[in-house]
This record gives C-alpha cells, structure tokens and sequence, in this order.
C-alpha cells in the first residue's frame, strides 16, 4: 500500500465486549498478515495498548476523559487532531460509527457497524447510549466513508433506519480464532457445579439477551419431560442480574463466572447444547464458537443469530415461550444420526470462518481505496 493504514485500537485488549474481542482478533490477524510497515495503530494515550511487535502506535494526548471528549468536543476537535497527528493522508478505519468523527481532508475512512440495537430496541439501553450511536450514524450517513457490516441483518437494520446506506454497504463478518477450534475430548474440573448433561447459556446478562424468556421457556420444557437437565449460564454478574430482576431461579439453574477460554471450550463441547435467544445480535460470536466446539445449537430465527445458525442447528422465536420450550424438547428427541449431522454440518461451516479470510477481506477493500 502506498498510503499509511491507521486502526483504531480504542477496544484492543480490553478483554470485556464483543466488540473488544473483534478488535483483538482484527488486529492480531493484520499483524501477522501485513507486508508493509503501513499499519499504524492509534489510540488514546490514557488507554493501554501493547503489542509484541515494532508496530507502529500513536497515542492520542488528552487531558480529558474518552467520554467528554466523544461527547462534547466531538466532531470538530476529533478531525483537528487527527489531522494534525496523522499529517496529510491516510487510511483510517473505526471499529464503530461513535469515534467516527466524520470526513477528514486528505483521507479515506472504513467503519464497521456491528449492530444498532440501542435503536432497535431502545428501551433496553441508557440515553447516552441512544445519543452516542445516533449522533455517530448521521456522521456517517453525511461523510464518504465505506461502511462494513457484520452481518446481513446489520445491513438491512442500516438500510430500515435510513435509504441514505442503501448501496453503501459491504458485509464482512467475523470469524473464529483457530486455537478456539476444539482439539479432543477436552475435560474441566467443574464437578462441584457443573452436571452431565446441561444446556448452555454465554454472554453477560443484558435485556436483549432475553434470559426471562429462556429461563420461562426452560421451566416449561422441564415441567413436560422427566428429564434431569440442567440450564448453565456462563458470564459476568448473571447471578446478581436474575437477583436483582427478581428472576425465581430453581434447582436446575446455575452460574458461573471469571471461566478461561480453555475452560469455555470444554463447556461448549460437553454441552447438550447451546442457547442463545437474544432479541437482537450483530454478529452472535457465540455461535460460531458453540459450533468450532462440536456443540448443538439452538436459538432464534430471527436477527443475526437465525442467520449464523441457518439449517445447522435448531431455530425458534425468541418472543415465543411455547416454541422455545419445544425447541429443547425436540433437540432431546433427535436421534443420534440427526444430531451428530447437524453439529458435523455446523463445524464445517465455521471452518471456512476464520480471521485469515476475513482480513484478507478488510485488506481487499483498504488496498482498493489505496488504488483508487
């Protein structure tokens, strides 16, 4: 590439979000695939980011919080000292729409949406929130920038919300980290909590999330079988989130937090299944990895999560108490050669989803608009 390439590395390694994981998963794919000295990562300078490599990093001086600066001096002062930072051209590209600061003279930008659920279902989520992403889409909306999309259902959210994004969007999805890929029969020492045969739950606990609903519908599976299992959720504070919902929760549910990503794989492959009936996802990161690990999935038939399970898996809405209940009931039922067909199915479709083809894809598009 003729031009510097800028990554925005405000969520690498923050090791909390869905979004942090994609930025380290990016971020680490371009390191090792870059041919050039062009990549360049910036972020502000109260922000850790270290990396084992001679990259190139700029750290952004601020004398004040990340959150005042997006809110009250954003866009005007953002484009100034970039500008003044990066010199005169360059390629730059945002992990979201809320940093993206608008046109800045003399560069190109790339900004990958990953989901608008604040304003899908806005009752879910804090004005700031609301504020934030609605003010970061109608800078891109007005700017020349090339927009990705995470995920078919992104691209149509975009284009419901405005026709302005209509032709303007790419998709580029995510992938799995090879070492998340299950290597054996992996076993983990949970006996005093974890039980042979469990349904599993991942993610931190969240309205969208639908965990009510998941846990109503479970209740009800488990009022019509004489079955003995149980329903795991794995993630932060989801203890203290059915607490404090007044969520009733019984014998057959449990908790469990702070896992190890070894450990996690070994909860995906010795699941019954995988849940996951959210109302909203992006992208639904959980799913591929449910699936590297040779786990049935099961979830809903809408948004993201519909669209990564497809025929692999088991599908049903996400609003329907009734459908999710028979959802559990018929994966119970499915002979071994079905079940084992679907999860043979699924984990060779995520084989194909890996970071390596998905950064070549990012590195396509950025050499592209360096040609251009």
């Amino acid at each position: 590439m003729n031009r510097k390439l800028y990554i925005d590395a405000s969520y690498y390694k923050e090791g909390i979000t869905g979004l942090s994981r994609f930025s380290d998963e990016l971020i680490d794919q371009m390191m090792i695939m870059k041919e050039d000295k062009k990549l360049v990562l910036f972020c502000f300078k109260n922000q850790v980011v270290n990396v084992e490599n001679n990259l190139e990093i700029i750290r952004i001086n601020l004398s004040i919080s990340v959150f005042t600066y997006l809110t009250l001096f954003f866009p005007f002062v953002s484009r100034w000292i970039l500008k003044k930072t990066f010199g005169n051209s360059g390629i730059i590209h945002y992990h979201d729409s809320i940093r993206f600061p608008g046109d800045i003279k003399g560069f190109e930008a790339v900004v990958t949406i990953h989901d608008i659920a604040s304003l899908v279902f806005p009752q879910f989520y804090v004005w700031r929130a609301k504020i934030l992403k609605k003010n970061g889409l109608k800078r891109l909306l007005k700017s020349k920038a090339k927009i990705i999309a995470v995920s078919n259902t992104t691209k149509k959210d975009l284009e419901n919300l405005s026709k302005g994004f209509i032709g303007r969007i790419d998709v580029i999805g995510e992938g799995v980290n090879p070492n998340f890929f299950i290597q054996s029969s992996q076993k983990f020492n949970f006996s005093d909590l974890i039980p042979k045969e469990y349904f599993l739950v991942v993610g931190s606990p969240h309205s969208r999330k639908n965990y009510k609903n998941i846990y109503s519908a479970f209740k009800k599976f488990k009022e019509s079988s004489a079955s003995n299992y149980k329903l795991v959720f794995v993630g932060r504070a989801v203890d203290r989130y059915f607490k404090e919902n007044n969520i009733f929760t019984e014998n057959f549910i449990l908790f469990k937090e702070n896992v190890s990503d070894d450990d996690l794989k070994s909860l995906y492959y010795n699941a019954f299944a995988y849940v996951n009936f959210s109302l909203h996802e992006g992208f639904g990161l959980t799913i591929l990895e449910a699936m590297a690990n040779k786990c049935l999935v099961i979830g809903s038939i809408t948004t993201s999560v519909g669209e990564n399970i497809g025929k692999e898996g088991i599908v049903a809405s996400p609003l329907n108490i009734h459908e999710m209940a028979d959802s559990f009931a018929y994966s119970v039922c499915l002979n071994e050669e079905k079940r084992n067909k679907l999860i043979n199915e699924a984990y060779q479709k995520v084989l194909k989803m890996n970071w390596e083809v998905i950064v070549t894809k990012y590195y396509q598009l950025f050499k592209s608009i360096d040609n251009g």
